[in-house]
């Protein structure tokens, strides 16, 4: 297998439609297991760059072998403060530290955009 590598959701054409479906797949599976998908989870997976990345906020996605394992959200709530949310990590990746690394690159990116 190959190196997980974290990367930003691809906002063009295909790659942004394949890269949506993974976020909302890799989190409606996580949601439905343990909890109950809601209105608003459907709303934020249906329509991430409406919701997260129009707003100003970024999906991080780690990939192995092109394939999306993971992903995190870093949704912008005011002036130098940011949530973390929509995390999951597919159920065969789990682990292997691909969790520990999506948060950590986020919490970096946050730093880097002058999360407080």
């Amino acid at each position: 297998m190959g190196e997980v590598v974290v990367r930003l959701f691809r906002r063009d054409g295909d790659r942004r439609r394949v890269d949506a479906e993974a976020f909302r797949d890799i989190n409606l599976d996580w949601i439905s297991r343990f909890f109950v998908v809601e209105e608003k989870d459907r709303a934020t997976l249906d329509h991430p760059q409406e919701k997260i990345l129009d707003p100003g906020g970024e999906i991080l996605l780690a990939c192995q072998d092109e394939q999306v394992i993971g992903c995190v959200a870093l949704i912008v709530l005011g002036e130098g403060e940011f949530e973390l949310a929509k995390m999951g990590v597919r159920p065969e990746a789990q682990g292997r530290g691909v969790g520990r690394n999506l948060i950590q690159a986020a919490i970096k990116m946050a730093q880097g955009r002058g999360a407080r």
